[in-house]
């Protein structure tokens, strides 16, 4: 049974990181599939049965690489913040601080 070499995939998540969140985002999977295989193999040389093992491992993660990529295209909650709103928790009201009159 063939393997991925440790390093190639540390290779390939890095590639996956480094790529533009709205090219993951509007590709088809195997368009994802054979951009990011393409970029890898710009990087090393890659036996055929590399390439089929990248191909298969890549495809069972599609769902994933856009859900990353998806996190990386929205907005952090903390940039949509106006710079007046105050950072942190809000706290509620203790039955000290509340008055019963």
């Amino acid at each position: 049974m063939l393997t991925i070499e440790t390093s190639l995939l540390r290779l390939t998540w890095s590639v996956i990181e480094e790529a533009q969140s709205a090219n993951l985002l509007s590709l088809t999977d195997t368009g994802l599939v054979r951009l990011l295989l393409q970029r890898i193999s710009k990087r090393i040389l890659l036996t055929g049965d590399e390439v089929c093992l990248l191909y298969d491992y890549i495809s069972s993660k599609t769902t994933l690489i856009r859900d990353m990529a998806e996190s990386r295209f929205a907005p952090h909650p903390a940039a949509l913040r106006s710079p007046s709103e105050p950072v942190g928790i809000e706290v509620a009201p203790s039955k000290e601080m509340v008055s019963t009159h």
